[in-house]
Formats: C-alpha cells, structure tokens, sequence
C-alpha cells in the first residue's frame, strides 16, 4: 500500500471536512459525538498543517540565482574553513558546526547560515559569539580577502531568493513542527472517516466525503 504524501493526506481531509456540511453526514455523525467543535477542530489542525508547510517551501530560486550562490559557496567556504582551522580552533568550530557545502537549492541555506555564524563571532558569549576572539578571528577572515563587501555581494543574492532562507535550526525546528501537525491531523481523519464509513449507508454521501467504495478505505487511508 503506498504511502501517502502530505498533501494526498490534506486533500483527504479537506473533502471529509467539505462533506460534512451536509446535514445527512451531520446527523449520522452527530449519533456518534460529533459535534460542532469538533468540526471547528479539523478546519484548525488542517490550517496548522498549512502554516508549517509553508514554512518549508519558500519560492524556488532561479537557476542563474542558484549558481551564482554555488560560485560563492565554492570559493569562500574552503578559505573560511581553513583559516579558521589555522588560527582560531573555537571559531572555527563556532561557524561550522553542522555545516558543510551543499549544491542546489540548498546552497541558498548553506551561505545564509555562514553569513549569519561570521557576523557573529565579535559578540559576547551570551549572545552566541567568541566575543574578543570573535573579533580577532573575523578581522583575519577581512585580511584574507573575506570583507564587509564581499559578505554583502552573498546577502544581495540571498535577499533576490524573495524570502530570508532558514536556518539550520529553524529548518529543523520546521520539520519537527510539520510531521507534528502532519500526524495531528491525520488522526482526526482515521477516526472520523472510519465512524463515518460505519454510521452512513448511502453511496452519494460517502462519495462527497472522498470515499471512493463503500465498505474498503480508499487507498492509502490506513497509511
């Protein structure tokens, strides 16, 4: 049995959530506890799928805008990396925890999160930074070519992706939260898509819920 996708699931429960206006799958639901509330949950936990879904796909970037971060990516990440090395071990460790070269899309992520990690070297310890160290260590990344100017010329490519990228932490945290709201809502789906499979005889109304045979799942709905 396939596996459904995310969006094969939200359509499954949104057809569920448009059938039950109809006062026939009302009244036979309602026989077994639903209730209004209940109706107001599901419109809620398909929004909330909504929202942290949205937070994971941001406008595509173009493939000149792609590129031109890749070039970007490929020259500095190694200088940084080993310069940092050399002379400054926690700075480097500070900046590239987690973090390594990537290709496509992705490298819209990568850069955004060294940017961010450069900039934040010289602050105090409580804010994330190396503080006095910190500002040594980006002060040599300048010397090595690696200057306001040029972190700038990375952040104008990055502000054309038409959105902040996430970070790394914010990616994960996304994630977290979609497979969270993912699995919410799908358990409001099992539940009342099988009592309403059970409490309604009439092929028309279980067709205007999404179910395509009376008496089986439609396929995937048990995944």
């Amino acid at each position: 049995m396939a596996k459904l996708r995310v969006p094969q699931k939200a359509q499954r429960v949104l057809e569920l959530l448009i059938g039950l206006g109809h006062p026939q799958v009302r009244d036979a639901l309602a026989r077994h506890g639903f209730t209004e509330a209940d109706l107001d949950d599901g419109w809620a936990r398909l929004r909330a799928l909504s929202s942290v879904t949205n937070l994971l796909a941001p406008e595509l970037p173009s493939a000149q805008l792609v590129a031109d971060l890749d070039g970007w990516e490929n020259r500095w990440f190694p200088i940084v990396e080993v310069v940092l090395r050399t002379h400054h071990p926690r700075a480097r460790e500070l900046v590239f925890h987690n973090l390594r070269q990537t290709e496509g899309s992705e490298v819209v992520v990568s850069v955004a999160i060294l940017l961010d990690r450069i900039d934040a070297l010289p602050r105090p310890p409580a804010e994330g930074g190396l503080g006095e160290e910190g500002r040594r260590a980006r002060e040599l990344l300048r010397t090595r070519g690696l200057t306001d100017e040029v972190t700038g010329s990375a952040r104008a490519l990055l502000a054309r992706v038409g959105a902040p990228p996430p970070t790394g932490d914010r990616a994960r945290v996304s994630r977290e939260a979609r497979a969270a709201a993912e699995q919410h809502l799908w358990s409001w789906y099992l539940e009342w898509s099988a009592i309403a499979r059970a409490a309604i005889q009439d092929r028309r109304l279980l067709a205007s819920l999404g179910f395509r045979r009376r008496g089986k799942p439609a396929r995937g709905d048990a995944t």
